[in-house]
């Protein structure tokens, strides 16, 4: 994969062939690190605002700290990756206002939203994209988190690519929506063609949540929630008997008993039983979202799930892609 540097104005300055050790995680922690020789760094002048980017390709950032030790011959740059921007920007609604209600065609609402701050980094492109949204409300939302949600209903997602510009032009970074691709039937992970693949089946979870709101002793509110067979969860006990696991949930603060069901699920999703998958590969059209399917012929596991974290690595002059498929749960 081609990496390229900047400077502070997003111009090119150099090819990152010259670090020794480059890590970018999308999906995950959103973020990213290089190390690069003092010699380099002096060279090229690198410093806090560069930036790093995979032209066609949502790896890369902003360099936003620097560590570095007198006694080391390198020195080492983080920061966010684009994803991890989008996180640190805040949906508000307008003043006066409970929420803020957007619709009509994806892009047009991406325009809307990605108008200030962080969001002033991404182009949005004039095209439409044919995805519509009927009705939808921010408030006080993380732009990464508000979006994706977004998107979820009409099956599309999020695609941000880098961009490189003309000679003396800063590259550009483009974000629009676009329908979600199903390649589980046509793309399988299963060890063949070097493709070192990692499946688990965790079956150590808990299946029965005591979850405990306002009151005392007697008087406090608790609400029973179960994993059913098809993984949902309800409130009618299936796991009975030693298939049993039982956990506690104390919310003490909730206001009321939906509160506490509703909080009650999301943490029951944490503990239950899933299924998780990694594969190594060097296919990068691959997309956070897209969804795929990995199978160990030698157990029997299989699964198809959506792409939620994709993680590249050089070093010592050797690539890698690994892509970690969303777990049942």
């Amino acid at each position: 994969m081609e990496m390229i540097l900047t400077n502070s104005d997003r111009l090119e300055i150099s090819y990152l062939d010259i670090a020794s050790y480059i890590d970018i995680d999308v999906g995950n922690t959103n973020d990213f690190e290089i190390s690069l020789s003092r010699e380099d760094v002096s060279r090229y002048d690198i410093k806090k605002g560069c930036c790093i980017f995979a032209p066609g390709t949502e790896f890369g950032g902003i360099i936003e700290d620097v560590q570095s030790n007198t006694e080391d011959a390198e020195i080492t740059f983080t920061g966010y990756a684009w994803r991890g921007l989008l996180n640190h920007m805040v949906i508000e609604p307008p003043s006066g206002q409970g929420y803020l209600t957007v619709s009509g065609d994806a892009n047009r609402v991406l325009g809307k939203v990605l108008n200030k701050g962080t969001g002033l980094l991404f182009e949005v492109p004039d095209s439409i994209s044919g995805i519509n949204i009927p009705k939808y409300q921010f408030r006080y939302t993380p732009a990464l988190e508000g979006l994706t949600a977004m998107l979820e209903k009409p099956k599309a997602r999020l695609d941000i690519q880098a961009v490189q510009g003309d000679a003396g032009e800063p590259f550009k970074l483009l974000i629009r929506a676009v329908k979600i691709k199903n390649y589980s039937e046509d793309v399988e992970y299963n060890g063949d063609n070097q493709i070192g693949v990692s499946v688990r089946d965790f079956g150590a979870g808990i299946n029965h949540l005591i979850c405990l709101g306002k009151g005392e002793l007697a008087e406090r509110t608790v609400v029973h929630l179960y994993v059913q067979l098809d993984g949902s969860i309800g409130k009618k006990q299936y796991y009975t008997g030693t298939d049993e696991r039982t956990a506690v949930y104390d919310y003490s603060s909730a206001e009321n008993a939906e509160v506490l069901e509703s909080e009650g699920k999301k943490r029951l999703k944490e503990l239950m039983n899933y299924k998780s998958a990694t594969a190594n590969t060097s296919k990068t059209d691959l997309a956070i979202g897209d969804i795929v399917s990995a199978r160990d012929r030698d157990t029997g596991v299989s699964l198809s799930r959506p792409v939620v974290n994709k993680i590249y690595t050089y070093q010592n002059g050797t690539e890698t892609l690994e892509c970690k498929l969303k777990g049942e749960q």
